[in-house]
């Protein structure tokens, strides 16, 4: 017999298919990428039986295949799932499948989920002949003679005798160690335990103290146990315990351990962390085999246990002459065969849009006040309301100062204000000036100053009263005499400066401060030290050294960040801040030029104030200062669909009457951007500082517009006056903020029927999308309207900034660059988030007061703007990257699921091909339906589920073959905020469709499909709602790829996807710059391994050296932050190129090439 085993803790994503090997010797390593702990046994039917950790540590899964090879594009079938609660529950680890007495058995560890690391060994029994057919039962946990942390359990069977052995914490001792036991039972241990091994040599003590994951061979007279040591970086390796085959197993001196690793990493190779193997041979028998995981890379951000890129390998295992296994080195991945990408360089290119990668730079994050404006003073101006936020006041902010005995209340007044846009001020009454009373302000999360570094205090004020306030004649005495601070937060002053007001008029005051010391969280204090009363407001402190040394500027280091983007254009100020949540709200340019102390403050879409400090000649000088064409946004007449929290219902327009006074408010914008100084606005536009035109060519009319009768009339108004006083202004329209859907279908639809020039499309979707829409716009019609794709980012899961995220933007704009004739502009959104204030991730950019952090996803916009050409030349990629096959499949799962939300369904029935395979009136027990979370019962004839759980789902398993089913059922809420989720091809909890009955707080139904934990949206939105406690009709069809959805016998979604189809994982563009001559490839891999290419550019005149640049890293969740902000920069170096040369595009990675011309 020959007994072979393994396990240990990983966490894996599964990748693309690796094409299937017929030779039993011939596989491709990684066999499965980012599949760790992999465990398999060759049956006597002659199946390679697989199972390993699931990334979600969920579930156990298992596939067969004839050959090893064939395991990369075996199905995964789920044989069992964890409980939503208790033991069984949480880290679902390393998993092994044995054939123990006709039967099947899956021994895995797991912990709880109210103690994720009360891990322990449990058992599952299966007794068909076919495990991934068969029903799985729980036997339970294997009891040790003590109860502690345990896991990793191997069995193997020797003269007779079963053994176990396994990794186990002992008492009082760092690590795990490794002990046996003879077994009594598949599922039990008898007689004491025996401590084989503990880690003793440094090799197994580097990070954690560890000994785990024993897998045995039986070979040559001996028993030979390997394991595992160290920490799951790359300091993992296997070590090796030897036992004579007559000697006594229980005996821990019958087992001698190597003193050194017999399996490391290997950096010539490019394998790190060697481990958790298991030992199976070729289907003849005759050759051994050793089954690992290795990541094909050193460096690891984060904890290693959670880093996915353990991938299963194997390779063949020899034999010294003295009979001892000659494990060798971890071998190399293996090489792909080399494609072949032409591209002639003598065909004429088609024409690139020169405007195609701009930014869009919206309010939102603290992008502006607290960010890229560099006011350093919060409420200056004590304007904030509770409109904003419920806490918020208009001294929010502020502190109230008295030093050394000073007296005398601080109040806001608005009785005279500086300017009816700015209504309140703050009336200070110094009755006793001690060392003085006055405010303090902290700043946005702190003021952060430099020394040496001069800042520029203004302060507006006007005298009240001298002396008491009613026992006084009122006569001014003298000044009110201010002393101006900047302090560290001990009180300790930084600098320090004095001002006086003189008078009952409004006056501005000023005073230079320059800090003694660097301070990141400094504090400006105002005193007043003459009894009396004084009025102050827009209290102003700005860095001197601001962007291109503007007044009321922008932040310098931050504003370089955006201008070495080098933006063709730059759109602004939003985004849902342009619309508003209501028609009160909307953004009125007007009120944002002119004195800053006349501007009108008020609160935007995401819970703050804007102090249009930053208004809109800010932004038109800011697009000047950087080379960038303008792109406004106005209101299109109406506010937010979404405003007072209507769920899309929200949307109001001006009365018909306002509107002639609106058009001419936009019409009026064209006149100050682009109007002579001797017009009316073009000398508004001159006293600020710009006498030149700023060449407006751009007007977003609108965002994300829901297309009804009101907005399509007030839109249209407003097209109409623009197209007739200015033919030159191109007018972009809406298209809704989805890909697809009703109002990108009504937009295009309007778009059409109006001739708009351009209209906005707008989606976030996950990195897989991007990949599988590369070709989105090759199928456009050239006839209509040009696209301005808006907005648009990969969201990763949890919304990082991820190189895997920005490498499928790098794709998508390869096909931007190739349909650059009808997408004529783009930009990533949002632009900036401030560390700890962001209410939208991911973004572009993120910073604090002292730093700016440059996301993976911005060097791919960087190197997109920089390398852009203005001719797009046509190529071949031999073999072409065709897409994956169709993503239907069987045996995919269904579920039924909750939000937020208690609910009870009823006469569920599932019908499969026409025939009934489930009917459920939960008149008794339901075994076969599989809580995954939430608090699902059987009671009084219903299935209950009575938790908060987001989201709740239990799981029925679709049978065999089975990708044209109906699911019919009866489902009634009975509490909480939304209505019911029915879930389809179910493949995991990252991977699968629902229904979203009465979604996004009950207001309307969707079918959402989750890709690598990311939602996107399939079809068209129905606006509607759940009842409570009334019982509603549900009606879900699956016919291949269409899918239809009925409620209550109302038909509502038919629409067709193919499912998880296997994305492309190559992209490429070639475009030329006229001006230089150059040649400019991008070459996009997203794939574990790197891609050989031949390129040949038929052509090209003889020998040159190039330029290469190259984002990547190895490990592709990576991201940079303000721990590591440099953690994947771009790398330059030169490549020599000739009219035919190969290149290997590096795994996870953006290549450019740039050939010059001579």
């Amino acid at each position: 017999m020959r007994p072979f085993l393994n396990s240990c803790l990983a966490l894996v994503l599964l990748t693309g298919p690796v094409s299937a090997h017929n030779d039993p010797l011939a596989w491709p390593n990684p066999i499965l990428p980012q599949r760790a702990d992999p465990h398999l046994t060759l049956h006597t039917d002659g199946w390679y039986y697989f199972t390993a950790t699931v990334p979600e540590y969920d579930r156990i899964e298992l596939r067969r295949a004839r050959t090893l090879g064939a395991l990369s594009t075996a199905e995964p079938k789920v044989i069992w799932r964890k409980h939503e609660r208790g033991p069984m529950s949480h880290h679902i680890w390393a998993p092994e499948i044995h054939f123990i007495n006709g039967k099947w058995y899956v021994y895995f560890a797991a912990g709880r989920a109210e103690d994720v690391w009360a891990i322990r060994q449990y058992v599952l029994e299966c007794d068909a002949a076919n495990p991934l057919e068969g029903t799985w039962r729980e036997k339970g946990e294997i009891r040790m003679n003590w109860d502690s942390f345990t896991l990793d359990a191997t069995t193997f069977a020797h003269r007779g005798a079963r053994y176990l052995v396994w990794a186990q914490s002992v008492p009082e001792r760092r690590g795990t160690s490794l002990f046996i036991a003879p077994m009594d039972t598949p599922w039990s241990i008898t007689g004491r335990q025996v401590l084989l091994s503990q880690p003793e040599f440094a090799w197994e003590r580097r990070g954690h103290n560890v000994n785990e994951a024993p897998a045995v061979l039986h070979r040559n007279g001996r028993l030979f146990l390997t394991y595992s040591a160290s920490a799951t970086d790359a300091n993992y390796c296997l070590g090796l315990l030897t036992a004579d085959e007559d000697a006594d197993l229980l005996d821990p001196k019958s087992w001698r351990k190597s003193p050194e690793p017999v399996f490391k990493s290997h950096p010539p190779t490019s394998q790190y962390g060697p481990g958790h193997n298991c030992f199976t041979t070729t289907p003849d028998g005759q050759t051994d085999i050793l089954v690992y995981h290795a990541r094909n890379y050193e460096r690891i951000v984060g904890e290693p246990l959670y880093n996915p890129d353990r991938a299963t390998r194997a390779q063949v295992l020899r034999w010294n002459a003295d009979g001892t296994p000659d494990f060798g080195v971890p071998v190399a991945d293996t090489p792909r065969p080399a494609d072949t990408l032409t591209i002639d360089t003598r065909a004429p290119g088609k024409p690139i849009s020169p405007d195609l990668i701009g930014i869009f730079f919206e309010d939102i994050n603290y992008a502006a006040d607290g960010g890229l404006y560099a006011e350093l003073v919060q409420n200056r101006s004590f304007e904030y309301q509770p409109t904003a936020r419920t806490e918020w006041n208009a001294l929010t902010a502020w502190d109230v100062v008295r030093r050394n005995g000073a007296t005398g209340p601080v109040v806001v007044a608005d009785a005279f204000p500086i300017h009816p846009h700015n209504p309140r001020y703050v009336v200070i009454e110094v009755q006793q000036p001690g060392g003085g009373l006055g405010l303090l302000n902290g700043g946005f999360d702190g003021i952060a100053v430099h020394a040496g570094k001069p800042c520029d205090f203004a302060l507006w004020g006007r005298q009240l009263f001298t002396g008491n306030r009613w026992g006084n004649s009122g006569a001014l005495d003298g000044p009110a005499r201010f002393t101006v601070r900047l302090e560290t937060p001990a009180g300790g002053v930084l600098a320090e400066a004095s001002v006086a007001v003189t008078g009952r008029d409004w006056h501005r005051v000023t005073a230079v401060l320059t800090p003694t010391n660097t301070e990141p969280n400094a504090r400006l204090v105002v005193l007043c030290h003459t009894r009396g009363g004084v009025a102050v407001d827009d209290i102003s402190l700005f860095p001197r050294d601001t962007f291109k040394g503007r007044p009321n500027g922008l932040r310098a280091d931050l504003a370089q960040a955006i201008a070495d983007l080098r933006p063709r254009f730059v759109r602004f100020p939003g985004g849902c801040l342009v619309h508003g949540y209501g028609l009160g709200n909307l953004y009125r340019w007007p009120d944002t030029v002119g004195p800053v102390e006349q501007r009108r403050a008020q609160p935007n879409m995401w819970g703050y104030y804007q102090t249009m400090g930053l208004g809109y000649f800010e932004y038109f000088q800011f697009c000047k200062d950087i080379g960038a064409k303008p792109l406004p946004v106005v209101p299109a007449g109406v506010c937010c669909q979404n405003a007072d929290h209507q769920g899309g219902t929200g949307q109001r327009g001006l009365p018909l009457d306002a509107m002639p006074a609106y058009i001419q408010e936009v019409l009026d914008l064209i006149a100050w951007a682009n109007g002579p100084t001797n017009s009316k606005w073009g000398a508004v536009r001159a006293a600020a500082g710009h006498p030149e035109p700023f060449g407006l060519e751009y007007l977003g009319v609108g965002n994300e517009e829901h297309i009804t009768p009101v907005f399509r009339e007030r839109f249209q108004m407003i097209q109409d006056a623009v197209r007739a006083r200015h033919p030159e202004i191109t007018v972009i329209g809406t298209t809704g903020p989805f890909h697809s859907g009703p109002d990108y279908d009504a937009g295009w639809k309007l778009a059409d029927e109006l001739r708009v020039a351009m209209v906005d499309e707008h989606y976030y979707v996950p990195p897989r999308w991007m990949w599988e829409n590369l070709e989105r716009y090759d199928r456009y019609d050239r006839a209509r309207a040009k696209v301005y794709l808006g907005e648009y980012a990969a969201h990763d899961d949890r919304r990082r900034t991820t190189l895997r995220s920005a490498l499928a933007e790098a794709a998508f704009l390869t096909s931007l660059e190739r349909n650059a004739d009808v997408v004529v502009m783009a930009s990533y959104a949002p632009l900036l988030g401030k560390r700890d204030r962001t209410q939208w991730n991911p973004n572009l950019i993120y910073f604090s007061n002292t730093n700016v952090v440059r996301t993976i996803n911005y060097y791919v916009q960087q190197l997109f703007s920089h390398h852009a050409g203005n001719e797009y030349l046509p190529g071949t990629l031999s073999p072409a990257t065709p897409t994956g096959p169709a993503g239907l499949r069987a045996e995919d799962g269904v579920f039924l699921g909750t939000w937020n939300t208690q609910a009870e369904f009823d006469d569920v029935q599932l019908l499969v091909n026409g025939a009934p395979v489930v009917t459920d009136d939960f008149a008794k027990p339901a075994p076969h339906w599989q809580p995954v979370a939430g608090r699902w019962t059987v009671t009084d004839g219903v299935y209950r589920q009575s938790g908060p759980d987001e989201p709740a789902r239990s799981r029925l398993t679709v049978p065999p073959g089975a990708t044209n089913y109906t699911l019919t059922l009866r489902a009634r809420k009975t509490g909480g905020a939304e209505g019911f989720l029915i879930g389809f091809r179910a493949r995991d909890h990252a991977n699968h469709y629902w229904w979203n009955l009465g979604g996004w707080g009950n207001t309307r139904h969707a079918i959402e499909k989750h890709t690598d934990g990311v939602a996107a949206r399939v079809g068209a939105d129905r606006t509607g709602r759940i009842e409570l406690n009334r019982w509603h009709d549900v009606r879900l069809e699956v016919a291949g790829d269409r899918i239809r959805c009925f409620l209550d016998n109302e038909p509502l979604h038919d629409v067709t996807d193919a499912g998880f189809a296997t994305p492309r994982d190559f992209a490429w563009s070639a475009v030329r710059d006229t001006q230089s001559g150059d040649l400019i490839l991008k070459l996009v891999n997203g794939s574990t391994t790197e891609r050989p290419l031949q390129i040949q550019l038929p052509g090209l005149p003889g020998p040159r050296s190039a330029a290469l640049t190259v984002l990547t890293a190895a490990d592709p969740t990576v991201a940079n932050d303000f721990e590591q902000p440099d953690r994947v920069a771009p790398q330059t170096r030169s490549l020599n190129v000739t009219p035919e040369f190969d290149y290997a595009v590096p795994a996870h990675s953006l290549s450019v090439i740039r050939i010059p011309a001579n």
